[in-house]
């Protein structure tokens, strides 16, 4: 599936930027405030936030307790495809996962 840490933390942090919150996640991992929403239930995000961070936080370790349901009825179209574009990418393997990031993470300036 991943390569290694740092592409699913890539991953992770590109999740987050899809919903304007890339400083959640880091080249290493979630921060400290990523941290604190999953203890907070999502805290005060909205529910497309709350469902792409718990998303990042499936992948990352299995938690966020996100139903694949909850996730199909949140999340806009864009993010939507985003996130399937994701699951096809992670049965490919890292290559595939590659290409997802050059789609939809950080662009470089």
């Amino acid at each position: 599936m991943f390569r290694d840490d740092r592409q699913l933390a890539s991953v992770c942090q590109a999740l987050c930027g899809l919903v304007r919150l890339p400083t959640l996640w880091t080249a290493t991992g979630p921060t400290d405030r990523a941290e604190e929403l999953l203890k907070q239930g999502g805290g005060t995000l909205s529910h497309g936030e709350k469902v792409m961070l718990f998303i990042a936080w499936a992948l990352w370790n299995g938690q966020g307790g996100l139903t694949f349901g909850e996730a199909i009825k949140t999340l806009d179209g864009g993010n939507l495809k985003a996130v399937g574009e994701l699951l096809v990418a992670l049965g490919e393997g890292s290559s595939a996962i590659d290409g997802w990031l050059e789609e939809y993470g950080p662009r470089q300036e």
